[in-house]
């Protein structure tokens, strides 16, 4: 995917310090899901890497009380729109994704 290997390092730290991911030790060690990945929420693993998703206010990120506006010219869509995100985000599982990447791979041979 062209990330860096400290990028990956940092993302892979993130997910296991999260619970998502447990280290592997020896020759082919590496790293592995601690639950199934029908039980891992796409909100989860974002939040591992990112933080918490909160409902934001301004994109801008200005205290509401900073603006030079008397109310927001974006109206509550920047609410709406993280609480769509968020929604759809709990609503997939990472099982999701694995499931539709092996499809892919199977087309592809």
């Amino acid at each position: 995917m062209g990330f860096s290997h400290a990028h990956l390092s940092k993302v892979l730290q993130r997910l296991v310090k999260a619970g998502l991911l447990e280290s592997v030790r020896g020759p082919s060690g590496g790293f592995r899901l601690a639950r199934p990945a029908d039980q891992v929420s796409m909100l989860e693993v974002y939040e591992a890497i990112e933080g918490p998703l909160n409902a934001c206010t301004c994109f801008v990120g200005r205290d509401l009380a900073q603006c030079p506006f008397a109310q927001c010219i974006l109206g509550d869509l920047p609410r709406k729109l993280t609480e769509d995100f968020r929604s759809f985000l709990e609503s997939r599982r990472l099982s999701h994704f694995v499931d539709a990447h092996q499809d892919s791979q199977e087309v592809s041979q």
